[in-house]
């Protein structure tokens, strides 16, 4: 099976879900989100490759980070736009349904100011 497929179709949902998470990647996933943050620093945009239904934007919008997500499956941009829509970010976002592959033209065509 396709990774496409596997989240498309809602099997790779248990993957975003901590409550299926043993502890050793809920652990994991703190120490990336730690790493994240302090590697971010002054700088004022974050490109999220893989970023699901925005997993990050929540943090980067606080921040007053300028924010772009990119993931392949449609349901998960779907719902990471309307996720920001209801939020009162103050910088700008943007999301793509694109692969990683197209993160040179993302960044090229699409930075904000």
């Amino acid at each position: 099976m396709k990774a496409k497929t596997f989240y498309a179709d809602g099997e790779g949902d248990k993957l975003f879900s901590s409550d299926y998470h043993p502890q050793e990647v809920t652990d994991f996933l703190d120490q990336e989100n730690e790493i994240i943050r302090e590697l971010m620093g002054s700088k004022k945009l974050l490109i999220e490759a893989g970023c699901g239904e925005g997993e990050n934007f929540d943090w980067a919008a606080e921040m007053g980070k300028h924010y772009i997500g990119i993931d392949v499956v449609d349901r998960y941009i779907e719902a990471a736009k309307a996720k920001a829509a209801q939020s009162n970010c103050q910088t700008s976002y943007q999301f793509f349904c694109s692969g990683a592959e197209t993160l040179h033209d993302i960044v090229a065509n699409h930075l904000p100011e």
